[in-house]
């Protein structure tokens, strides 16, 4: 067992093995880091992996052997990827493959749209983008308020087991593998704590990032999965630019539990087999917009120099903002100014103290918030990304910070509130986007 840090906290992490593919597992939290060696059927097909690759494995922050966050009641995808990114970085994996499964998918997806030129690849098992079915735009999944356990059912899950069903199919008539399904979220979370994940987990939603993971991408499913349903897999395979579907049987979700040498099998081929791709200049970014309320007229009224010194002390407080809360400004615009974030609810953070800030001296801002994907060019970022979060300046409000949809469903579990504010069609932008502003 080794440790490293993260935002203060003690993240918990194992190498297994010595291969020259570093294999980072992202996996469902309810696994036990340590607890997992004890059971035959999950042991096998790790130590399967570790004949031809590093296994690196953790455990995400508030999880089994990690630290929690005492400033926050519930760790979010956002700060799960942070965590990736340091254990990936304390392993020395310098060109990992990234392997998601049942909620470390998003993460996983995440992660390699976020960093493309060195992720060697993604492998995605039983896991998709979103849950929960979204209408006629997602009609997979689970229905809203239908799929989580009541307190009775979470209450059963953590005593006996009763209820896991769905995750070990293939064994779950067996007392010892119930036992240990219940022994396991016992070891990871409190009941409590455990609900909270599964409802964070539902809100998840990740699928307007697909097209930006362009790394070679490995999906496999079990046609029986009730988590996750095969249908979502297959669309999700679909809007992922290098990916190679696969179907397998079975319904277990966990992907070492039932028929898992047919998982490492596939595994096995897609490392092992040619692969040509190159790394891609484009990357998953999130962008901030601010913008200076009425400043030609306020500098009209008040004079060149004035106004110069009034700029200064603008152009001070939001860059001091920016660079505390981990972002970098990528561009000056004069009365405003384009940033770039690692994560959405980082950068809804620094913007609620950019403002702040900059109603301090005396000027009033406009702040906007999209996650998407960009071109970097050098120091700068261009593509229709950027546009849209330019875009959105035109319906903020004063004082307001306004979001695309993107962003609300990559910052679930952050206890960040929004107001809905419609949906827009922009200038030179295709669709019509859905728009919220941050609650104060």
């Amino acid at each position: 067992m080794k440790y490293t840090r993260v935002d203060g906290l003690n993240l918990a992490y194992q190498v297994v093995g010595d291969g020259p593919i570093d294999i980072v597992m992202v996996d469902e939290w309810a696994t036990p880091l340590e607890g997992r060696w004890e059971v035959p059927a999950i042991a096998g097909r790790l130590n399967r992996l570790a004949e031809s690759a590093r296994i690196i494995s953790f455990d995400k922050r508030g999880i089994g052997l990690s630290d929690a966050d005492e400033r926050s009641s519930m760790a979010t995808p956002e700060l799960w990827v942070r965590d990736l990114v340091a254990v990936v970085q304390a392993a020395g994996a310098t060109h990992p493959v990234i392997f998601g499964s049942h909620e470390g998918g998003p993460i996983a997806l995440m992660y390699a749209a976020s960093f493309a030129a060195t992720t060697d690849a993604l492998i995605l098992t039983n896991t998709g983008p979103r849950l929960l079915s979204d209408g006629p735009n997602y009609p997979w999944g689970h229905l809203p308020g239908t799929w989580m356990p009541d307190e009775d059912g979470i209450l059963a899950l953590w005593e006996s087991g009763a209820g896991g069903e769905a995750q070990i199919c293939a064994t779950a008539h067996d007392p010892w593998w119930r036992d240990w399904y219940a022994k396991s979220r016992r070891a990871q979370a409190s009941p409590a704590m455990g609900q909270a994940l599964m409802q964070m987990i539902g809100q998840v939603d990740v699928r307007h990032i697909l097209s930006a993971v362009h790394v070679p991408t490995l999906v496999l499913h079990r046609t029986g999965n009730a988590w996750w349903p095969v249908e979502s897999a297959r669309w999700m395979a679909e809007q992922l630019p290098q990916a190679t579907f696969r179907e397998l049987d079975g319904a277990d979700n966990y992907w070492w539990a039932g028929n898992a040498d047919s998982v490492v099998d596939e595994v096995e081929r897609f490392l092992l087999g040619e692969r040509t791709s190159q790394p891609s200049a484009r990357q998953l970014v999130t962008i901030m917009f601010t913008d200076i309320v009425d400043s030609t007229k306020q500098a009209a009224d008040i004079g060149d120099a004035e106004w110069s010194t009034l700029l200064n002390a603008h152009d001070s407080v939001v860059t001091t903002e920016v660079e505390r809360h981990g972002g970098s400004v990528v561009k000056n615009l004069g009365d405003g100014f384009l940033i770039r974030f690692d994560g959405p609810a980082a950068a809804i953070t620094a913007g609620r103290e950019i403002r702040a800030a900059v109603e301090r001296v005396g000027l009033c801002p406009r702040v906007t918030v999209h996650t998407g994907e960009v071109e970097v060019r050098g120091d700068d970022i261009t593509g229709v990304a950027v546009n849209l979060a330019a875009r959105l300046l035109t319906v903020t409000e004063p004082g307001e910070i306004l979001v695309s949809s993107v962003v609300r469903g990559l910052v679930a579990g952050s206890n960040i509130q929004f107001n809905d504010r419609g949906r827009h069609q922009f200038k030179g932008i295709p669709d019509r986007w859905h728009v919220y502003a941050v609650s104060e």
